[in-house]
């Protein structure tokens, strides 16, 4: 590149700096996409404008069009890797002060971290990120920055307005910052030997260290380079940002900016990071051992069970429970690793609404049942089919509901609508899932980090459980890596919350084939009778019955559900087990006695062993299915009975 290419280049660079200097940039230079999401979510907030690069040679072109506080660079790049990039950089004068951030995925040796110093790295952060290392790191970085932009617009004003003569300078003042103007005092070659002060302004005038902090010799290689130069110094208990600037030939003008307040502000943000780090460890080791005491507890009892059969019985259910409760903590804890590092590959296929909802409230049918919830899912289009990665995306939604549940108390209620959205127009269609609570609310102060990883941690002794505060940051990070997006409002404590969740909708939005099944197949109409006392687990199973093309009836407990089916006259009845007062058994007895074996009669239960399915048979039941039942094989089954047919038929 030639002289006048670098200059034009230069030029180009400062004419393009962003007006508002409360919104430095940051560069963000990783190969994973989703990585790039993960750092932009974590500085949200900190006053920064964040701009992307998927390679090394996207970077180095970024940097030629633009300045930016700092630069966050991931090691491990195909092609040009994170080093051989910064070497690149440093080698540019015009960013060789430009401090770089390496992240990596993978434990360096000493070798390889001294490298990357050696190319002008100030600091490595390793993956999964710590939100608030990351945050306070890059925060006190563009407040440095911030304060030495201020000072260059500061000398270029100076330097434009004050015609600075080789004898003296007029006073001036400047309350932001100390400023000095000092002459060098040549020798008859030219040489310089000494300096003098020309002016200074109060600031300035007041410290004793003046001398020190405004260094001769630097003074002399400013007037030799023709260029600034900055430094941070110390005086006794006081940090300075300095700058140099020459002007002329023989004259340098030095500001300096006390940072002290700013250093002291960042090491705290450090300490309370750490703080809750150490929270965060606590809460987990906590929650990890929680299910591990009745699971200890079930062994114990397992061993006596040659004596008391019926025990199994009771312990087995408990122990899975636990097992899953440890599971879902240690896979969430997986996801923060595979997304942060950018390991998670979406899978997306057409998949019905209505089945992703029922999928998703299915996974949290304990928690809503324990917390006696009253929990409705009101869904515009049951049968749309949407283009995501299911097992993704029921985990937003559970996510979400498991959220509610958690922070709702005894009794409360949680909503789950979804709708089209169009924005007043017919591109761009979205829909928009919202789930709402009458919960315990989100303060104003915990809203603005509600969606980072481990925020929730600080409010688990508000909710029915605690929790490691990862589910709602999943559930965003998911939510954009389908496109979307996840918003949170709350009116504030004691008001509820309410999470939005907006995904693009595919292009031309189709039925599902459940839905095209009420003309053409599937369960054509079949009239379908749900008997369950949990609430949330019928209403879901009343929407999948009808996503299959039937039509169902609901009813809450065995009494109701006799005379419903009395009046509904369904082809089959589908009917919880475990009810209390008149339970599944009883009620199916008394649908014989009154409607005899012309109704088919399924039994749902979560008790899947050979003597619960014996007991089915002998109370007249047709058929036995262990919760959570599968779509497929329940719409076969239901057919099958409307037909004549099933497993317990003679």
């Amino acid at each position: 590149m030639s002289e006048v290419d670098i200059e034009t280049t230069r030029r180009d660079a400062r004419d393009s700096q962003p007006a508002d200097l409360r919104k430095p940039c940051v560069l963000l230079v990783d190969d994973q996409p989703a990585r790039l999401l993960t750092y932009e979510s974590v500085l949200q907030g900190v006053g920064v404008t964040c701009v992307r690069a998927l390679s090394g040679e996207e970077a180095l072109s970024r940097l030629l069009k633009q300045s930016f506080a700092l630069i966050l660079m991931d090691v491990s790049m195909p092609g040009m890797d994170g080093f051989e990039t910064a070497r690149l950089i440093r080698e540019h004068p015009r960013f060789e002060h430009t401090p770089i951030i390496f992240v990596t995925g993978v434990r360096l040796s000493e070798l390889d971290c001294l490298r990357g110093y050696e190319v002008g790295a100030i600091d490595y952060i390793s993956v999964p990120l710590v939100p608030e290392i990351l945050r306070s790191k890059v925060a006190l970085l563009v407040e440095l920055y911030r304060r030495r932009t201020e000072l260059e617009a500061l000398n270029r004003r100076l330097d434009s307005t004050r015609a600075l003569d080789s004898t003296r300078a007029q006073s001036f003042e400047n309350p932001m910052a100390l400023t000095v103007v000092m002459q060098a005092v040549r020798g008859e070659a030219g040489e310089i030997l000494d300096w003098r002060y020309l002016d200074a302004n109060k600031a300035a005038l007041e410290l004793e260290d003046r001398t020190r902090l405004f260094s001769i010799p630097l003074c002399a290689r400013v007037l030799a380079e023709g260029e600034p130069h900055r430094y941070e110094i110390y005086a006794g208990d006081r940090g300075f940002l300095i700058c140099l600037f020459p002007v002329g030939n023989d004259t340098v003008i030095g500001s300096g900016v006390d940072i002290t307040e700013a250093i002291a502000s960042s090491a705290e943000q450090l300490r309370e990071a750490d703080r809750r780090k150490d929270e965060f460890i606590a809460m987990m080791a906590h929650e990890l051992r929680n299910p591990l005491v009745p699971i200890r507890t079930a062994v114990d009892l397992l061993k006596r069970a040659s004596e008391h059969p019926s025990m199994i019985a009771t312990v087995r259910p408990m122990m899975e429970r636990q097992v899953s409760h440890m599971v879902r903590l240690i896979d969430d804890l997986l996801d923060v690793s595979r997304i942060t590092s950018g390991r998670i590959e979406l899978k997306p296929e057409a998949v019905s609404l209505s089945s992703l909802v029922a999928g998703a409230v299915d996974a949290n049918r304990q928690a809503i049942s324990a917390g006696n919830l009253d929990l409705s899912a009101l869904l515009e289009e049951p049968h749309l089919t949407l283009n995501v990665d299911p097992t993704r995306f029921s985990q937003i939604l559970s996510n979400l509901i498991q959220n509610a549940a958690k922070f709702t108390p005894a009794g409360g209620r949680i909503t789950l609508t979804a709708a089209t959205e169009r924005n007043g127009g017919a591109a761009d269609p979205r829909l928009r899932i919202t789930v709402a609570d009458t919960g315990v609310g989100i303060s104003a102060e915990l809203l603005p980090r509600i969606f980072e990883f481990f925020a929730q941690a600080e409010t688990a002794g508000q909710g029915r459980q605690s929790g490691l505060g990862i589910g709602l940051a999943l559930a965003r990070q998911l939510a954009e890596m389908h496109g979307g997006t996840l918003e949170a409002r709350s009116a504030g404590v004691n008001q509820g919350s309410e999470f939005t969740l907006r995904i693009p909708l595919p292009d031309s939005p189709q039925v599902t084939e459940g839905a095209k099944s009420r003309e053409s197949g599937s369960l054509g109409g079949l009239r379908v009778a749900v008997i369950d006392d949990n609430r949330d687990a019928a209403d879901i199973m009343g929407l999948l019955i009808e996503d299959m093309g039937g039509s169902a009836r609901i009813a809450y407990d065995g009494v109701s559900g006799i005379t419903a089916a009395r009046e509904f006259k369904p082809a089959v009845v589908l009917l919880d087990i475990g009810m209390p007062g008149v339970d599944g058994y009883d009620t199916c007895r008394r649908l014989r006695a009154e409607l005899g074996t012309q109704v088919g009669i399924i039994a749902l239960s979560g008790w899947g062993q050979e003597q619960y399915k014996r007991r089915a048979v002998e109370a007249g039941f047709d058929a036995h299915l262990t919760k959570p039942a599968k779509p497929g094989p329940l719409s076969d089954l239901i057919r099958s009975l409307a037909c004549g047919a099933g497993p317990f038929r003679r």
